[in-house]
C-alpha cells in the first residue's frame, strides 16, 4: 500500500493543480492585507479572432483592475533574462491590456501604457535549460496563448456585465507565476565575442519578478492606421508579460495599487 501511495503522490506531485491551488489559497490568506480576491478559476475562453482556446487557471481582481494568471510550476527550473542595454534600469512602465464599452456601443479593446507599481528589471529574451532550439521558445509559446486569452476574455467581461445605459471600464494585466528561480543576466554587447557568440564571466542576479515585453502577436485587435512604417507596427504590436516567482506573488500583490494610476494615465490613450 506504502509503494502505491507513493506512486500516486508522485504522480499527483507531477502535475501543475497542487501548485495552481497553493496560489489560490496564497491569494485568499492575505486577502485582507491586499484586497485582491478571486474572481474566476479555470475559466474556459475562445478567442474568435485567432481560433485558439484553452482554461485560464486563475483570474484575480480589484476594483476595475483584472490579472489573468498562468501558473507554471517547474522542478528546480531557472528562467534567465538578458538585460543587454548600457545601464539599464528597472522600469515601472507596461503595456496592458484595455476593454472598454459606452452606452449601447461596441465594445473597444486595446493595448496601451501605464505606470505599474512596483518597477522591475524588464528583458525581451528569456533562456529556459532543456528547450529545443528549433522550437519555438517556451516563454514565447506561453506568452502568445496568454495574451489571446486576455483579450477573449476582455470582451466576455465586458459584455457579459456591462449595463447598457452605464460605461464599463476594465484593465487587464497578463501574468505568469511560476515556481523558476528568475534571474537576469547583465550582458555588456562589446563584450560578447562577434566568432562564436559567446561571453565570458556574465554577471547574474535573482529578482522577485520582472517584465517580459516584446511582439507577441501576429495581428492585433486594433492596428493603427497611423502605424505605416513597419518599425511603427512592431511597436504597436508589443504586449507585455509579468512573470513573478510564486514565492513573491503576495510581495507583488501588496506593493500594486493601480486605480488612482489609471485614472490618472488613462491607458486607453495611449495605444500603439
Amino acid at each position: 500500500m506504502k509503494g502505491e501511495n507513493k506512486y500516486l503522490n508522485n504522480l499527483v506531485n507531477s502535475s501543475g493543480y497542487p501548485f495552481q491551488i497553493a496560489i489560490e489559497e496564497e491569494i485568499k490568506h492575505h486577502r485582507n492585507i491586499h484586497g485582491w480576491s478571486i474572481y474566476l478559476r479555470e475559466h474556459p475562453w475562445r478567442n474568435k479572432e485567432d481560433g485558439s482556446e484553452g482554461f485560464i487557471d486563475l483570474i484575480i481582481g480589484k476594483g476595475v483592475v483584472r490579472f489573468v494568471i498562468e501558473c507554471k510550476r517547474l522542478k528546480e527550473g531557472i528562467w534567465i533574462f538578458p538585460v543587454y542595454r548600457e545601464n539599464q534600469k528597472e522600469v515601472d512602465k507596461f503595456k496592458s491590456c484595455w476593454s472598454y464599452i459606452e452606452p449601447n456601443k461596441e465594445p473597444n479593446i486595446g493595448w496601451g501604457e501605464l505606470s505599474m507599481p512596483p518597477s522591475s528589471p524588464q528583458s525581451d529574451f528569456c533562456i529556459i535549460h532543456g528547450q529545443d532550439e528549433k522550437a519555438k521558445p517556451m516563454l514565447e509559446r506561453i506568452g502568445g496563448f496568454l495574451i489571446s486569452s486576455v483579450e477573449a476574455f476582455g470582451y466576455e467581461e465586458i459584455l457579459a456585465e456591462g449595463h447598457p445605459n452605464l460605461d464599463k471600464l476594465r484593465l487587464l494585466i497578463p501574468c505568469i507565476v511560476t515556481s523558476a528561480k528568475l534571474k537576469i543576466c547583465n550582458l555588456k554587447p562589446s563584450e560578447i565575442s562577434i566568432k562564436d557568440g559567446t561571453v565570458k564571466d556574465a554577471q547574474f542576479k535573482e529578482v522577485p519578478y520582472i517584465r517580459f515585453r516584446k511582439s507577441l502577436v501576429v495581428q492585433g485587435i486594433q492596428q493603427s492606421s497611423k502605424a505605416i512604417r513597419l518599425k511603427e507596427l512592431d511597436k504597436q504590436m508589443e504586449r507585455s508579460i509579468l512573470i513573478i516567482n510564486s514565492v513573491h506573488f503576495t510581495e507583488f500583490l501588496n506593493q500594486c495599487e493601480l486605480e488612482d494610476i489609471i485614472i490618472r494615465e488613462k491607458p486607453w490613450e495611449t495605444t500603439g
